[in-house]
């Protein structure tokens, strides 16, 4: 356990904190504010592709100085560097929309958390495994944040591929993972934008203009299909949010969780 840290208005501690599933125990970190009583709302991390749980610390620091618990886990296979189990030759989107289900379910339970108040930050490829998560248990989540989200991924793999027929068995995905044949096939038919319209929380997407790696028409398109969005295209930024452009991003958020009822208003009281 790390000791308590001060961001904000709020102390917090970061603690280990694992996730059972019937697949295995998911590695993950807890940020936790100080103090107070009642319940808080949770903001659950939906790592990159090839990252793990690490991407999403600024966030969480940034969330739980604000009174806001974190939650932050490797997806099974999600990394060369990933602390759950797994190979990343058998991750694929749909093994990673599991994992972020059955940590939503178990988070919903923890003592401290309001089940009411439980959302999702998605990026990237976790942009995408968020929204399927979001249509497959929207009565999970109260809404949904997504930054530079991977709505490309079944487009690219069919320019990479003809058919599933050329997929070989595993190969090296863009030099960042050695992925699985099922990877593919398991996204060779999805629409990411199926069933958008059906999610009626409100949601977030940042993306950046500059972006190589998904192009920001990809949430342009998102954007008309959920209902409820908040878009912001931030300027001159690319593919992930770093020093300026994270403060940026963090510009955009923390108002729209205000706004969402997502915020604490009062500052924790840490007991002596």
């Amino acid at each position: 356990m790390e000791g308590p840290r001060l961001a904000a208005a709020y102390e917090y501690e970061v603690l280990e904190w694992g996730c059972d599933t019937e697949a295995g125990r998911l590695y993950g970190k807890l940020y936790l504010p100080l103090g107070g009583a009642g319940q808080r709302p949770l903001m659950v991390f939906a790592h990159e592709l090839g990252s793990t749980h690490r991407s999403g610390t600024h966030y969480a620091e940034a969330l739980a100085g604000r009174g806001i618990a974190a939650y932050l886990f490797d997806f099974r296979g999600g990394g060369k560097a990933s602390k759950s189990p797994g190979k990343t030759t058998g991750m694929t989107v749909l093994t990673e929309t599991e994992d972020l289900l059955a940590v939503l379910k178990a988070a919903r339970g923890w003592p401290f958390v309001d089940p009411a108040r439980v959302f999702v930050f998605g990026a990237s490829q976790g942009g995408l495994v968020a929204t399927l998560a979001a249509k497959q248990r929207p009565e999970w989540l109260c809404a949904l944040a997504l930054c530079y989200p991977a709505f490309i991924i079944p487009t690219a793999l069919h320019q990479q591929f003809g058919s599933l027929a050329d997929v070989p068995e595993a190969f090296d995905y863009m030099g960042w993972i050695n992925v699985g044949r099922d990877y593919v096939s398991t996204l060779w038919d999805l629409d990411p934008y199926e069933g958008m319209e059906d999610f009626t929380k409100p949601v977030l997407l940042l993306h950046g203009d500059q972006d190589r790696i998904v192009p920001p028409q990809y949430s342009l398109r998102a954007a008309d299909c959920y209902p409820r969005i908040d878009l912001y295209i931030l300027r001159g930024v690319g593919h992930g949010f770093y020093s300026e452009s994270f403060q940026e991003a963090m510009r955009r958020i923390l108002p729209w969780l205000k706004k969402n009822g997502l915020l604490p208003e009062e500052r924790l009281q840490v007991k002596a």
